[in-house]
């Protein structure tokens, strides 16, 4: 059997391929995923048999792993508490990784492009030249969690690179009004009892006029 140093090293090796007959030799494989990783790693395999003289025999690989790009934030967008027809101030910046000088954008591509717009502008940091996004939330989104992605074409040197990056948003209404729920302070409610008093608030500085209130049989 064999054992790997860590989860991101997967060992290949087939039912037909565990016994070594005398004089004979194996070619064992080795997978290391590099995905999050990145400059020396160092991960080895354990190959355990029934060797008398080297039961247990350790194999150590050496591996740079060269980083085309940083995203920030690293996983995914998210915009939390905005509205429609609002431009968040939460936004996605790629720059190019350690030994690269730029990245060029080669094509943005949205999976719902009636939910948002997306816009970039250069952006330049120590390392080098990146790109920095903007998203605007449409007017008509409903309200709400949203869920969607945005595919970024990015070329890096020689490398062309789709980059799939998720999207959370949160919408949400102009007013708000606190308390959500309004419930008596014991189960038995006389008439004309006062509840607590609910308290709208505008989300910006523009005034607002309530047209009509109404409330359903028995309150008022």
């Amino acid at each position: 059997r064999t054992v790997a140093s860590c989860g991101c090293t997967v060992v290949y090796l087939s039912e037909n391929e565990r016994v070594i007959p005398p004089g004979g030799r194996l070619a064992l494989k080795a997978e290391f995923r590099s995905v999050g990783r990145k400059g020396e790693q160092i991960k080895s395999v354990i190959v355990h048999s029934n060797d008398p003289a080297e039961p247990q025999l350790e194999v150590k690989f050496h591996a740079r792993v060269d980083v085309l790009y940083e995203m920030n934030p690293p996983l995914r967008w998210v915009l939390r508490g905005v509205r429609r027809g609002q431009n968040p101030s939460d936004t996605l910046d790629i720059t190019p990784g350690e030994g690269h000088q730029k990245i060029e954008l080669l094509d943005v591509k949205l999976a719902d492009p009636g939910l948002f717009t997306c816009k970039s502008e250069p952006l330049r940091t120590p390392g080098g030249a990146g790109h920095r996004f903007r998203l605007t939330v449409a007017d008509n989104v409903p309200l709400g969690n949203i869920s969607s992605s945005v595919t970024l074409r990015l070329k890096i040197g020689d490398l062309e690179k789709d980059v799939l990056v998720p999207i959370h948003a949160e919408v949400v209404v102009d007013l708000t009004a606190l308390p959500k729920l309004v419930t008596p302070s014991n189960q038995e409610m006389p008439r004309g009892m006062r509840l607590a008093p609910v308290t709208i608030r505008s989300l910006d500085k523009n005034p607002f006029d309530i047209r009509e209130a109404r409330a359903g049989n028995p309150l008022d």
